[in-house]
């Protein structure tokens, strides 16, 4: 797979918030605040609730939809899948410098940011050293979802190929 080739996308839930109310499985509802650019019908997403220590995986879905051409916010994405309880994400702890006993964690621990394409996806999931030059980016509601990424995803959890839509 080509590298920044996009795979999906992940949609943050933010610490203030809790994503879950707004998922049911079979539902389509409206992102208000998720970039258009890029979105085309039929991309799988991950829902990942970010909570004020680490973050969990929620759920999945496709997208369905954008608003109109001109808006550069709204995304329709319909739920596929609700997790019954979320799934921490294994890096959890390693933004205190944690130690962590999963031999894949720290592999790609060792590789580093620069192993990732979407640094802003690899720091929501816990990997420390990304530091935005445009910290709103950072915290967007959607994050691109590179192959190269997705790998690493997998690498770090494979419980999340059954998640994925795509």
């Amino acid at each position: 797979m080509m590298t920044n080739q996009v795979r999906g996308w992940v949609f943050i839930g933010f610490p203030e918030e809790q994503i879950r109310t707004l998922l049911r499985q079979g539902s389509t509802h409206l992102w208000d605040d998720a970039h258009t650019v890029g979105k085309q019908s039929g991309q799988p997403v991950l829902f990942l609730q970010t909570r004020e220590r680490g973050a969990a995986w929620v759920g999945a879905g496709v997208i369905t939809g954008v608003e109109e051409r001109w808006k550069a916010f709204g995304v329709y994405v319909e739920t596929r899948t609700v997790l019954a309880r979320m799934m921490p994400v294994v890096a959890e702890g390693l933004a205190t410098g944690t130690a962590s006993p999963n031999p894949a964690v720290e592999s790609v621990r060792s590789r580093g940011m620069a192993a990732w394409e979407n640094r802003a996806l690899a720091s929501r999931v816990g990997f420390v050293g990304f530091e935005s030059r445009t910290p709103f980016l950072e915290e967007g509601r959607d994050l691109r979802l590179t192959g190269a990424d997705w790998n690493l995803l997998c690498e770090l959890q494979p419980a999340l190929k059954d998640l994925w839509p795509g």
